[in-house]
């Protein structure tokens, strides 16, 4: 009999520490917010797969997932978690490489291949609410097996081609709403 409580105290256990990868989220409800135990969660175990860059005289933590593409001839466009533990919040930045382009320019278009729909994202505004819901609409639209292309002067080209870019786009924002309490 104790042995089966082991079991479904381990099975509860695993199942609470590993929530759903493909779990939604609302973006327009969605806080700057973490908590301690968020930031220790963080700090502890997930922190170990980010290249940490400190802003001292900012007291910003900004997080940059290690795996990441680091190619400029290729159009990538990476996320960055900034921790600001003075504030207990934490923001996402859309970081765009050279060859997607600056941040103001970023145009996206998505195609679900099963449902035969796409749509274009557009990068409007740069304030923390703007990186958040736009790097939101690419996750939700990601998860849902859509692809990618970013305009390039009057073209189309390819963007999260690569499972790679994909997985670490994906991870990075899992985590950020890990880390904010969304998930």
């Amino acid at each position: 009999m104790l042995r089966w409580i082991y079991y479904l105290t381990a099975a509860l256990f695993l199942s609470a520490c590993n929530p759903n990868k493909n779990t939604r989220v609302n973006p327009e409800s969605l806080t700057f917010q973490t908590t301690d135990s968020s930031k220790l969660f963080f700090k502890n175990v997930r922190s170990n797969y980010y290249d940490l860059e400190e802003l001292s005289e900012a007291q910003l933590e900004v997080y940059r997932f290690k795996k990441r593409l680091k190619q400029e001839d290729v159009p990538v466009i990476q996320l960055a978690l900034v921790n600001n533990w003075r504030y207990d919040e934490a923001y996402i930045l859309v970081e765009p490489n050279m060859a997607a382009g600056s941040l103001n320019d970023l145009h996206l278009r998505w195609i679900d291949g099963e449902k035969k729909t796409q749509g274009e994202l557009k990068f409007e505004g740069g304030n923390k609410k703007a990186h958040l819901l736009f790097a939101s609409k690419i996750y939700d639209r990601l998860l849902s097996g859509c692809t990618f292309e970013l305009m390039k002067g009057e073209e189309w080209s390819p963007i999260f081609s690569s499972t790679i870019e994909e997985e670490v786009f994906r991870i990075t924002l899992f985590d950020y709403y890990r880390l904010i309490n969304q998930i």
